[in-house]
């Protein structure tokens, strides 16, 4: 491919001193523009759609095996994670339990522009399912402003998915889809009810603390061994698009088109990727390992959070953080007595903000637990001490002063 942006200023130059044709050429132009058109789309694999009433729309697909390579993986890595997250109980952000492999839409669309306004136009959508022992491609083109229910009855119609995985879906692609099928709503039948995995969430979560950016090229690049050749910009989609409405000549779409496509094909691979780390990361980085923990925990998984922080316990500079965050995790699974022994032990460390932590939790444990205000106060003043040590927390000496204060009235009267 050359280049794009060169291409589409010469053809910006060649309409604007193009000379206008003469009132009876229009209709004979007309003719040879709609099959010229019609020619190049189909030679291309890209054919045109009718709907009564509703117009027309262009349509694409292609499939490949899944023993396919896509970078570092193939798409059978893609189905086997799908399916890996049944055998698990609970819920994750990217789990599609429940749902069936060929229910699950790999999602990506094309707009004008990057904001929601009314201005940003939708022209292309991009779908991969897995199903038959094979990934299929389907892309959605629209021909013209006003082919809108077209574009819409066609995605729809062929649509059997209960969970779209995107790449910043729910910020971008399916706020703008669904707010312009509101507007079409009496005219295309109703959306489906879709559960909705976002991989730019979990890219950001797991890798934002050690890439400067995780964009899907980024990641592509980084994490999935993918290499893209003579790629289209993602920012000249609109300008493609209007250069398309005015020529149309559908060179650049095509060039798109291959840019959605691979979009679409790393999402397979990047959903792979995510699941494999999150559901067995003994062969991430420390830094993702230790994401990938602290996740666990926050979706309420305490079990699996408590087994991943106990492995980073010795395997990873932050090895007081993983012990007060596996004592904590085992407090939310089970209860205070049984992680007593793992916040006395990190009590006994040298000093940290994590031992501060455990020693005020044996503290409260003995206080208010066992009422052996002893051992509650031999916690307590562990604890100023290392406040007053490390002198960087001054705003919790305050409340280890005053319980210090509670635990020697209250033994005092033992």
């Amino acid at each position: 491919m050359g280049d794009v942006r060169k291409k589409l200023s010469r053809m910006k130059h060649h309409l604007s001193s193009s000379p206008a044709p003469k009132q009876e050429e229009v209709a004979s132009i007309s003719e040879k523009v709609v099959s010229e058109e019609e020619k190049l789309w189909n030679t291309s694999g890209v054919f045109r759609v009718s709907f009564t009433g509703k117009g027309s729309c262009f349509v694409r697909k292609k499939s490949w095996p899944l023993a396919q390579t896509w970078g570092d993986y193939t798409f059978q890595q893609g189905l086997d994670a799908i399916r890996s997250w049944r055998q698990l109980e609970g819920d994750h952000p990217l789990s599609t339990r429940g749902v069936h492999e060929e229910e699950v839409l790999f999602f990506d669309i094309e707009t004008t522009g990057l904001g929601h306004g009314a201005g940003n136009h939708m022209f292309l959508i991009g779908t991969v399912s897995i199903r038959d022992h094979r990934v299929h491609l389907t892309q959605y083109v629209l021909p013209a402003p006003g082919n809108e229910p077209a574009l819409f009855q066609a995605f729809l119609q062929e649509c059997k998915t209960h969970c779209l995985v995107t790449f910043n879906g729910k910020s971008f692609d399916w706020p703008i889809f669904s707010g312009k099928h509101a507007g079409l709503r009496d005219e295309v039948q109703a959306l489906p009810q879709v559960g909705h995995v976002d991989l730019y969430h979990a890219s950001r979560r797991l890798y934002r603390p050690s890439m400067e950016s995780v964009r899907l090229q980024e990641m592509e690049r980084n994490v999935l061994g993918v290499h893209r050749q003579d790629d289209v910009p993602g920012h000249l989609a609109g300008m493609i698009y209007q250069d398309y409405l005015e020529r149309k000549n559908p060179e650049g779409m095509l060039q798109l088109m291959k840019h959605n496509e691979d979009d679409i094909l790393s999402l397979v691979t990047l959903y792979a990727h995510l699941s494999e780390t999150v559901l067995h990361p003994g062969k991430a980085l420390p830094s993702v390992s230790w994401e990938v923990a602290r996740w666990w925990y926050a979706v309420g998984a305490f079990h699996r959070a408590s087994d991943q922080f106990a492995s980073l316990r010795d395997a990873n500079e932050r090895t007081l953080e993983a012990m007060q965050w596996y004592a904590t995790s085992i407090q939310k699974q089970f209860n205070k007595k049984q992680a007593l022994p793992s916040w006395e032990q990190l009590a006994g460390m040298p000093a940290h903000p994590a031992v501060v932590t455990a020693c005020i939790e044996c503290a409260k444990f003995y206080e208010h637990d066992v009422h052996d205000f002893t051992r509650a106060l031999h916690y307590t003043e562990r604890a100023l001490q290392i406040v007053q040590e490390i002198g960087t927390m001054e705003d919790d000496e305050g409340p280890i002063i005053y319980r210090l204060k509670r635990l020697l009235r209250k033994q005092s009267l033992t």
